[in-house]
């Protein structure tokens, strides 16, 4: 069970660095990358074993697809914010 609690707790802390990142995307640009491995763990887990054939498409499966979309856009956003004039300085 601590396994299963530490996941969702740890995925649960994730969606609000993902808020942080959307409140001042340009201040938090480095932090894109990570978010973009976060999201690249469990959708390249799930392709390699919906390939091996050990995973149906279904529940995981579909979740790994949105977290794919979701890498994607991070990608998208990573790369349009290095046009972004640098945040003032406080």
């Amino acid at each position: 069970p601590e396994f299963y609690y530490g996941f969702y707790g740890s995925a649960l802390v994730w969606q609000l660095g993902f808020l942080v990142i959307a409140h001042d995307p340009v201040r938090y640009r480095p932090l894109m990358l990570v978010a973009i491995l976060e999201k690249a763990a469990f959708f390249i887990a799930c392709l390699a074993l919906w390939a091996a054939g050990r995973i149906a498409i279904g529940g995981p499966f579909i979740g790994a697809m949105i977290d794919g979309a979701w890498m994607f856009a991070f990608l998208v956003a990573w790369a349009r914010t290095a046009k972004a004039p640098p945040p003032p300085a406080i």
